[in-house]
Parts: C-alpha cells; sequence; structure tokens
C-alpha cells in the first residue's frame, strides 16, 4: 500500500471518529435538552424569562402552581408588579445588574399570589443571561419559594424572643450550663448574685468558678452523671456559693438537662438569711430548754420549801398553840370558851386538808361566809351562829342560802353541812 493509500484511509478514519464523537455529544447534548426540558417543565424549581424590558416572556408549570396564576395572566407583565411595595426598589435593582452581565447574591422578596397571599421568593445568585446573535434579550431567573421556612424562622425568632424574656424574667438567678461546664447565659438575677456582668460570664467562666471547694468534687459528680442521662443526679440541692467579693452564700439549687442536648439550666435560691434565722432558733431552742430545766430545778425547789414551811407551822401549831388555848380555856367563862373552841377548830381545819379545801372552793366568799362555814362544820345549827354572832337566824339562813349559791349547790340535792365536812377527805393541793 502506498503513502497515499494510507493517508487517504487515515483521513476517512478520523472522519469517522469524528462523526461517531460528534453524534455522541449531539446524543449528550439532546440528553441535557431533555434533562433541562424536565427541570424546568416538571421540576419544584420556580423558573421565570424576563426580557430586557423586564416584562414576563415565560414561566414555568412550578411557578404557575406555587402562585395560583395561568400563563395568560403573567405573559407581558412586569415582574415588578407581583413584587410587595417595599421590596420593588431592591429586586429592580437585582434585575439591572442582571441585565447587565453583573453577579448577584441572594435575595429574598415576598411576591403577591393571585389569592393575595404573600410568599417568599429566594431568587439564586446563579442567574442566566439570554442572547440572541451576540446581544442580550433577557436573564432568566431561578427561585425558591420558602414561605414555610421562613414562618418557621419567625416562629422561631418569636420562641426564643419568649424564651429569653422568660428566662430573664424568671425572678430567680438563671443560667445555661454547657457540657464543658462553661456558663453560656445568664440573667440579671445571676448578674447580682454573683457580681459579675454578663459580659464577663457568659462564654468565658464556668459554673465551677462559683462553687466552695468542700462541695465541688460532689456537684462535679452530679454534672457529670446528670450529662450522660442518669436519673441518679438530683435535681435539688444546697451548696456554698461564692461571689465576686468570696462571700460565701448558702444556695438551694435546681438543675435539669434540656431536653435532646447536653445543656444544663440552673435557678438558684439564695436561702442564706433562712438559714441563720433557723440556726438563731434553734439556738434559742437550746437555750429555752436550759431555762425550762432550771425552772423546773427552781419550782421543785420552792415545793420542797412549801413542804418545810407547811410542816414547820403545823408542828408549830400543834406543840405552841393548841396547847396554850387549852390553858386559857381552862381559865375563860362558858361564852369564852365557845370562841376559844372556835378558834382551836379553826386552826385545826386551817392545817389540815379541809382548810386548805376550803380556801380553794371558798374564793368567792366573804369573811362573814366563810366563819359561818366552819361553825356549820363544828355542827353548830343556824340559832347557835346566830347567838354568837349576835344577829337574828334569818340572816344566818340568808348567809347559807348565797354560801350555797357561790359553792353551785344551789340545784344540787346536797346537804351543806355534808358537802362541807366531804371537804375533810378530799387530798391536800
Amino acid at each position: 500500500m502506498t503513502s497515499i493509500e494510507r493517508t487517504k484511509k487515515q483521513l476517512i478514519d478520523e472522519l469517522v471518529e469524528i462523526r461517531k464523537r460528534n453524534s455522541r455529544k449531539e446524543q449528550e447534548l439532546q440528553r441535557l435538552r431533555e434533562k433541562y426540558k424536565y427541570i424546568y417543565c416538571e421540576g419544584p424549581a420556580l423558573f421565570l424569562t424576563i426580557g430586557m424590558d423586564m416584562k414576563i416572556k415565560d414561566i414555568n408549570k412550578a411557578t404557575r402552581k406555587n402562585f395560583g396564576y395561568s400563563k395568560s395572566e403573567l405573559i407581558g407583565k412586569n415582574v415588578l408588579e407581583f413584587v410587595v411595595p417595599e421590596h420593588r426598589n431592591k429586586a429592580s435593582e437585582q434585575l439591572r445588574k442582571a441585565l447587565n452581565g453583573e453577579k448577584n447574591p441572594e435575595l429574598e422578596i415576598d411576591v403577591y399570589a393571585k389569592d393575595g397571599s404573600v410568599h417568599t421568593v429566594l431568587i439564586s445568585r446563579d442567574q442566566v443571561v439570554l442572547y440572541k446573535r451576540d446581544h442580550p434579550i433577557g436573564i432568566l431567573i431561578v427561585g425558591t419559594d420558602i414561605t414555610n421556612q421562613s414562618e418557621l424562622k419567625e416562629e422561631l425568632r418569636k420562641s426564643e424572643k419568649k424564651y429569653k424574656a422568660f428566662f430573664e424574667n424568671t425572678g430567680m438567678p438563671t443560667i445555661i450550663i454547657e457540657e464543658d461546664n462553661t456558663i453560656s447565659l445568664v440573667n440579671t438575677e445571676f448578674e447580682r448574685l454573683s457580681g459579675f456582668s454578663k459580659r464577663e460570664i457568659e462564654n468565658k467562666k464556668k459554673w465551677t468558678e462559683f462553687v466552695a471547694e468542700g462541695d465541688l468534687k460532689r456537684m462535679g459528680e452530679f454534672h457529670r452523671i446528670r450529662i450522660i442521662g442518669s436519673k441518679k443526679a438530683p435535681n435539688k440541692y444546697e451548696f456554698l456559693f461564692i461571689n465576686r467579693e468570696r462571700n460565701i452564700r448558702n444556695i438551694l439549687l435546681s438543675v435539669s438537662l434540656i431536653p435532646d442536648t447536653k445543656r444544663c439550666v440552673a435557678s438558684f435560691l439564695d436561702i442564706t438569711e433562712r438559714k441563720q434565722a433557723a440556726e438563731a432558733i434553734s439556738t434559742r431552742n437550746v437555750l429555752l430548754q436550759e431555762k425550762n430545766i432550771a425552772l423546773r430545778e427552781v419550782m421543785e425547789q420552792v415545793k420542797l420549801e412549801k413542804e418545810k414551811t407547811e410542816e414547820h407551822i403545823l408542828t408549830n401549831v400543834d406543840r405552841l398553840v393548841l396547847p396554850l388555848l387549852t390553858r386559857i380555856k381552862e381559865k375563860s367563862s362558858q361564852l369564852d370558851r365557845i370562841y376559844i373552841n372556835l378558834l382551836e377548830e379553826n386552826l385545826r381545819r386551817l392545817t389540815s386538808p379541809f382548810g386548805r379545801e376550803i380556801s380553794r372552793k371558798a374564793l368567792g366568799l366573804t369573811p362573814k361566809e366563810i366563819e359561818i362555814c366552819n361553825m356549820i362544820t363544828s355542827g353548830m345549827t343556824s340559832k347557835e351562829i346566830a347567838s354568837v354572832l349576835h344577829v337574828s337566824c334569818r340572816t344566818v339562813d340568808t348567809h347559807r342560802a348565797n354560801i350555797r349559791k357561790k359553792l353551785e349547790l344551789k340545784k344540787r340535792k346536797i346537804n351543806l353541812i355534808t358537802y362541807l365536812k366531804s371537804l375533810k377527805v378530799t387530798s391536800p393541793l
């Protein structure tokens, strides 16, 4: 085979190869066209073609469905007519830059749907400039309806705002603790308790810096097992808190794990004054108990002294007074003997259980009524009592009636002399 024949064959082979490659490229291009067509026509993304005059040239199915318009209601309309007034300027500026071939960042704008509702659309930074014979004729805008995302973001923002308001106004010092013990958030009450500002604490200090050394190991273990999800860690306990001035405060801590996180929320109740008051009360109770013991001892001593005094009086009456009255009675007249007998009987009664009982019962009786009670108990009749007292029998009967009333015997069927004599067997006070 000559060189010319070889060259001709090579050229034919190369031409065949070129045709094959072109065929593959055409097939690839066709696949890309079909893919683009599918994405444009059936995909969820919003496609909008805008001319240089900012009028809508074409829209895809997803855009029509999303906003509720038909194709005829949009084609030929200025795209800015569908943008809310407050967003028209920035939308116009972005479109102008895109038509000039300038790159733009992503843009969120609010757009009216056919039913009047407002949708938030995120315009992609990848806006395609369309050309015809090397001249730009418009742009292809790609967007995504993020209304639901915006609503979720707004709800999240409101929720965070409410949470922060609650966190700030809870009325108790409160903090958020991260897994590594760092304090990430504090409220104003904690600033007051600690003596540090939020700027000095948040993401800079650890909760361990506010705990007395004696409580640190115990609380560190509680935090460790709480973070791993164990329920063995108590949610409430007391510890000693150290503030900026190194002053110690008694704190009742309430702490719990925030669900689905490794973070904890902790609230602090300052019980220093309560503890001090309890300790003061405890000290006073001890002193009071000691005083009660001392008082009982004094009362016991008084009782003993009283018994000794009573015994001394009884002895003196028996040994000194009564013998003297006996000798005086021997040398007295009949009338004097009656008085001496009464005096002797009264002395015996005063030093007997009866005497003490009649004194207690007769707190409301007059001296005269007590005298008549003694005479009645001695067995004297009303006539004899009247003779001794130089009064009428009617007067004595009136005194007897008053005595029954004061001794609460008026409505009871019991003889006065029987009642008075019954006091003789009453136990001593």
